[in-house]
This record gives structure tokens, C-alpha cells and sequence, in this order.
């Protein structure tokens, strides 16, 4: 396995066909692994205080196999290689599938034998069903390193039968489900049946990713908490947005009442799994579980447009298990040289509240 360390920007972006073919080739794609997804990080991001991308690449006889797509930062005390997407609930690394083994196994050498300049590999929110999620401590221990693993949190699935009626009968919350058709009948009766609207790839306007951006801080609101919606993140999503390519493609949905969007999704679909990335509604019909009736809507059109999945991504809410009970997890898996480099790193991080479990 031959291994190449990219440092520069010009490099990277020269990488783009052969990564995002690679990615199609791995076992489960995720729109955060694409190349476009890793730019727009970079632009909106990773390029302040002093972020360099450590872009990895992994041939076999030639061939590019695995990319592992980290950025060096920390103190000189505690160099820390970590990855370099910083808005994904689940990261990876992209392996064309069958090679994870050998894959994870040059990269732990590469960082023994070849790579200096690190202390630490921190992997935030790896998915437990990646294999790197388990091969990396395993090759990692054999390999001398020390590593620790926690803050396991939830990630639900919707898996999408052949029709609407099978998913009814199945769907686990049958008293909630009960309660939302109840719903659903209160909000048509009192202001009229809700239209669904769906705007994908080259159809979705800047209008439409603010609006979603706006319910999901209505959302927020309604909840008494607070969202995430800054600028930079509301940039990257237009970014996204702008670069839509066929594969990854953004798709947006709406619950409407007349002129008025009360619920909208944002999130992509990729090889027939949809990712939904932001949600939100309007405060003023949270009385009418809204955000759940959008919900089913999206379930319905899914199912008729052929969908498997749809990934309702990290996060324990109540509500999403009230529509399925299949979830995986996303854990941070930490590397280091040292047990005392890991002691150090786990201490600050207890400092800084990061920590968990």
C-alpha cells in the first residue's frame, strides 16, 4: 500500500474525480464524504486559526483505494490530526469497500513508522456501522498506540417498505401515531389541508434554504433552546446548495398552508438513502405536531419515489423513535503515541466539556 500525505489546496481539489468515484464504491456513501462536502468545510471552517488540511491517500499497485481526510491542528505539546469535516453527524474515512482492513492498517503504520508530526488521531463521531469504527482501536492496540472510545450517541434510521400502508402498520409508536392522525385532522379542519412541497438539485432557490433556516430557529424557539443556524453554517448550506452535483443532490420539503411554509426539511439524497440534515417549523402550529405530520409527508413521498432509508441522523429526540426503533451509534475513537499524550488530551477535553461518557 503506498501511502501520500496532501498538504496543499491545489492538490486536494486535483483529487475530486477519483474521490467522489471512490466514494461510490465504499460500502455506505454519505453525503459528508463527498469532495464538494470536505470544500465547503474548508471555505466556511477549517481555514481559520491556522487549520492545515493532511489529506491521506491510499494506493494499491496504483490504484486509490482509501483517503483519509484529516487537518493537523493543536499545541506543539499535543499535535492533533483530526478530520477535516466539520458539519457531518457521522464522519468516516472513504474506502472502497472490502479494502477497510487493509486500509485502516497502512494508515496505523504510516503513523508509526512514517508521520511525525502528530500526537493525537481524533475521530469524532465515527459511525458503529463503518467498519473503521472498530478496526481502528483493534490495529491501533496491536500497533503499540493507545486509544478510548465514549460519548455513543444515537443515530436513527427509518428503513422504507414497498407502501405507505406497510410503514402504518409497523411504525412503532402506534398510540403516537394515533395521536398525530389527530392531529393532522384538528390542523385541516381549523386552517385547512397542508400541501406538500418538494424543490431538489437545480430547483432549490436561496429563498427556499433560508426558509428552512428561519423554521428551524422558529423551531428552537418553541423548544426554549438554542439552535445552531449562525452565518457560517447558513453560508455552507447555500454553498451546498449551489454546488449541487447528481449524485449527493440537495432535497427540500415543505408542509404549506396557502402561502405559508409551516414545516420544511433540508438534506440530500445519495444512492436512494435520503439524509435529513435540518428540520424545522413554525412555532405558531407547534400545537399540531407540525414537524411530525412533515415528517410522515416525507415518509410518503420516500417510499413513492423508490427511497430505502431515511437517515434521521445523531440525536436521541423522542419523536424520531416514535417512527422507527433502528439506530447506530457515533462514537469518538481517539489515537495516541502515548498513554500520557491520551491521559493529556482526555484532560483537557474534560476541561472544555467535551468529555462524555
Amino acid at each position: 500500500m503506498d501511502v501520500a500525505l496532501l498538504t496543499h489546496a491545489e492538490d486536494v481539489a486535483a483529487l475530486q474525480p477519483q474521490w467522489d468515484a471512490l466514494l461510490a464504491a465504499s460500502a455506505r456513501p454519505r453525503p459528508s464524504l463527498m469532495y464538494d462536502w470536505f470544500a465547503a468545510c474548508s471555505r466556511h471552517f477549517s481555514t481559520a486559526n491556522g487549520r492545515e488540511p493532511a489529506i491521506v491517500c491510499f494506493r494499491d499497485s496504483g490504484r486509490l483505494v482509501g483517503i483519509a481526510p484529516l487537518r493537523l491542528s493543536g499545541v506543539p505539546l499535543l499535535r492533533t490530526l483530526q478530520s477535516a469535516v466539520e458539519v457531518a453527524d457521522c464522519r468516516d474515512l472513504v474506502i472502497e469497500s472490502g479494502a477497510e482492513w487493509a486500509v485502516v492498517r497502512a494508515l496505523i503504520e504510516w503513523l508509526t513508522t512514517e508521520y511525525r508530526g502528530w500526537d493525537l488521531l481524533r475521530m469524532r463521531g465515527m459511525c458503529s456501522r463503518s467498519p473503521t469504527h472498530d478496526f481502528l482501536p483493534l490495529l491501533a492496540g496491536h500497533a503499540g498506540l493507545k486509544s478510548a472510545a465514549w460519548r455513543a450517541d444515537p443515530c436513527a434510521n427509518i428503513d422504507l417498505p414497498g407502501s405507505m400502508e406497510e410503514f402504518l402498520e409497523q411504525m412503532p409508536g402506534q398510540r403516537r401515531r394515533r395521536v398525530y392522525a389527530q392531529y393532522g385532522r384538528k390542523l385541516a379542519r381549523e386552517h385547512g389541508e397542508p400541501e406538500f412541497r418538494v424543490v431538489a438539485g437545480e430547483e432549490v432557490t436561496e429563498a427556499d434554504v433560508a426558509k428552512v433556516c428561519e423554521l428551524h430557529r422558529d423551531a428552537w424557539t418553541a423548544r426554549g433552546g438554542s439552535c445552531v443556524m449562525d452565518g457560517r453554517f447558513r453560508g455552507f448550506l447555500a454553498d451546498r446548495t449551489s454546488a449541487a452535483a447528481p449524485a449527493g443532490q440537495p432535497v427540500l420539503t415543505f408542509l404549506r398552508l396557502g402561502d405559508r411554509d409551516i414545516a420544511g426539511h433540508y438534506g440530500f439524497l445519495l444512492g436512494g438513502r435520503f439524509f435529513l440534515y435540518v428540520i424545522g417549523f413554525d412555532a405558531e402550529f407547534a400545537s399540531y405536531s407540525v414537524g411530525a405530520q412533515a415528517l410522515l409527508a416525507l415518509i410518503e413521498h420516500g417510499i413513492a419515489q423508490g427511497w430505502t432509508e431515511i437517515d434521521l441522523m445523531k440525536g436521541g429526540e423522542r419523536y424520531k423513535f416514535d417512527f422507527t426503533r433502528t439506530a447506530c451509534r457515533a462514537a469518538d475513537v481517539w489515537v495516541a503515541k502515548s498513554a500520557r499524550r491520551l491521559q493529556v488530551a482526555l484532560a483537557l477535553a474534560a476541561l472544555r466539556g467535551r468529555v462524555s461518557g
